[in-house]
């Protein structure tokens, strides 16, 4: 995917009618814009309680959106930043997989549509968690344990090898990697599992370079 130019990011965040007002752009070069704001959580899940709160956010993205997902971060450190927390050192976001946070944003890549989709889940997990010890959607381990964990689920699949195996099919080309036997251990090939609609609404989300370099990371890091 190319990369955007400053113009091209203004039009971005000019354009996204999802955008809260409060998020005002701070700076844009080339490179990332830098947003700035109080981002309104406004939420409810079934079985929990309501939770309103307005909390500080700072959020870079990249001029190569949506195949680089933001940077969020909370300044003011109102989420105290604890692992346990999933909110790193610097104040960033650990928001979830990747693969699952660009599939959340198919049908609308803005970031108008990252902060509702991924932004404010992941905000209201947090404060409740805050106000009552416990995370409403469950927890996933961190580390490399949590995404494979992660992964099994969105992909379908089982086990760290079929997990990788998987990422690593979405670097090669269609036509090769349908022609090999599927992660999913059905005994038929990719193309011949439904396993390659899914790989196939991946494929549209990022380039082929990308995902060589995400199965390299998780190929280091396991």
């Amino acid at each position: 995917m190319r990369r955007m130019s400053r113009r091209g990011l203004i039009a971005l965040l000019s354009n996204d009618m999802k955008l809260p007002a409060s998020m005002r752009l701070v700076e844009c070069t080339d490179d990332q814009a830098i947003l700035e704001g109080e981002f309104k959580v406004n939420a409810q899940q079934d079985g929990h309680p309501h939770i309103e709160e307005v909390v500080f956010l700072r959020i870079e993205v990249d001029s190569n959106f949506p195949e680089v997902l933001p940077k969020v971060i909370n300044p003011d450190r109102r989420l105290p930043r604890s692992i346990d927390n999933h909110v790193y050192s610097d104040g960033s976001f650990c928001l979830g997989s990747e693969l699952v946070l660009k599939y959340k944003l198919r049908h609308s890549p803005t970031i108008g549509t990252f902060l509702e989709e991924c932004v404010e889940p992941f905000l209201y997990s947090v404060l409740h968690f805050l106000q009552y010890e416990t995370f409403p959607y469950g927890e996933l381990a961190h580390g490399m344990r949590g995404l494979i964990a992660d992964y099994e689920d969105f992909l379908g699949v089982k086990g760290k090898e079929a997990v990788l195996s998987t990422i690593s099919l979405l670097s090669m080309r269609k036509r090769i990697a349908n022609k090999l036997p599927c992660p999913c251990r059905c005994g038929r090939r990719v193309g011949r599992c439904v396993l390659h609609r899914r790989l196939n609404y991946l494929r549209r989300m990022a380039s082929r370079s990308w995902y060589s370099n995400y199965a390299k990371f998780f190929y280091t890091q396991s």
